[in-house]
């Protein structure tokens, strides 16, 4: 839960940061420059807190539909993320 309103500043910035995340995912499917394992744990620990996680929530459903199920199979505890 996120205490004040999310500025338009941070959900910029925050934008630029899931579209890194999406580059890093495109490169770590074919493992050349980061893994997916490394990329899940970046991506659980980014995405779970507070305001990277509300900016997410509200613009998940904009995203590439095979990042979007990555990025919630990150989320989800325990659960393997696949390359697809």
């Amino acid at each position: 839960m996120v205490a004040n309103p999310i500025t338009v500043a941070e959900q910029e910035f925050l934008n630029l940061v899931i579209i890194h995340f999406h580059t890093g995912w495109q490169l770590a499917r074919d493992e050349t420059v980061v893994t997916l394992k490394t990329l899940k744990a970046d991506a659980r620990n980014f995405f779970n807190l507070p305001i990277p996680k509300s900016v997410w929530e509200q613009t998940r459903h904009t995203r590439d539909p095979k990042f979007m199920k990555f990025i919630e199979g990150c989320l989800r505890k325990g659960q393997i993320a696949r390359k697809d």
